[in-house]
């Protein structure tokens, strides 16, 4: 029925940080009025029993046949514990929600996830390259990845791209670098091997562009070609990257494709501002399913 509920919770947690990043993985087959809440629990010592709960994060996508990924970020110094709460919207539906390697670190989530479908046939498909979609950083700055396929050879490059913001922000882009890492698909968090590639965007340095010398990361409307994207008119910097990121031999031989699909997670950082990894901290409970028949009819 309408409104009908179910609760996992985690273990409580100690952190030794003041920012966490909760990582998990969904299917949801239910109806499109489902959804799935996720709760953050405070306590304000490990002997309160009640504690506080906030909402951080709600899911609400429609059904897909195939498992997404989720990141959110967390700011805590407190002893806290995660509540993951299905409820049931109108309609009839035989399905639900099913959450599968749930991961906790004290690291800083990344901004954005490409999710890459059938990606195995992607790399014996004979294509050459592939438009990722736009992101926006924190600050406002937009941009892209782009995908190359040559020589069975995997290759990572990056442009700025016009956005709404450009008015506001500092021309050259300054001194901020993006990050994309192709992330090892491995129940635990400790055990990944993921890879990844670091674009530093300097604000001195220089392309060529009509025979004249311009700032590589200016504002795209003054260094970028115009197109129409989606309907929208653009503007989009020149590409910066590696053609040789990872050999197909590498991704085919790790766990970088599962269900035949692969995650690109990527962020746009400041270079000089930011925190300094420490181990991953899995919780323990990194397998629990909310059974697909809890938002069922």
């Amino acid at each position: 029925m309408a409104g009908d509920r179910g609760v996992i919770k985690t273990k409580r947690i100690t952190p030794q940080r003041d920012f966490q990043c909760l990582e998990l993985f969904y299917y949801y087959n239910g109806a499109d009025s489902d959804q799935l809440n996720i709760w953050i629990r405070e306590f304000e010592s490990g002997f309160h029993t009640t504690g506080a709960a906030r909402l951080i994060g709600q899911i609400t996508d429609s059904p897909e046949n195939y498992w997404r990924l989720q990141h959110i970020q967390l700011r805590t110094t407190k002893v806290f514990q995660i509540e993951f709460e299905a409820v049931k919207g109108q309609g009839m539906s035989s399905g639900g929600f099913s959450l599968d390697d749930i991961n906790l670190s004290e690291t800083v989530c990344p901004h954005h996830i490409w999710h890459l479908r059938n990606f195995r046939q992607t790399l014996h498909s004979g294509i050459t390259f592939q438009r990722g979609p736009k992101f926006y950083s924190v600050e406002g700055y937009r941009y892209r990845i782009y995908l190359t396929y040559v020589s069975e050879r995997l290759g990572i490059y990056v442009s700025l791209v016009s956005g709404d913001y450009d008015y506001s922000l500092q021309w050259p882009c300054p001194n901020k670098q993006i990050t994309v890492q192709l992330m090892e698909q491995t129940s635990s968090i400790q055990q990944r091997m993921s890879k990844q590639v670091t674009v530093t965007l300097y604000e001195s340095q220089t392309t060529t562009s009509n025979g004249e010398t311009v700032f590589h990361w200016d504002k795209p409307q003054l260094v970028g070609v115009q197109y129409f994207d989606s309907g929208e008119l653009v503007f989009e910097g020149p590409l910066y990257g590696l053609s040789h990121f990872l050999s197909y031999t590498t991704i085919l031989a790790g766990d970088f494709i599962q269900g035949e699909d692969s995650f690109l997670l990527i962020s746009f950082e400041d270079v000089l501002n930011q925190p300094s990894p420490i181990l991953p901290t899995p919780m323990t409970q990194s397998n629990n399913l909310i059974p697909s028949n809890l938002c069922g009819p």
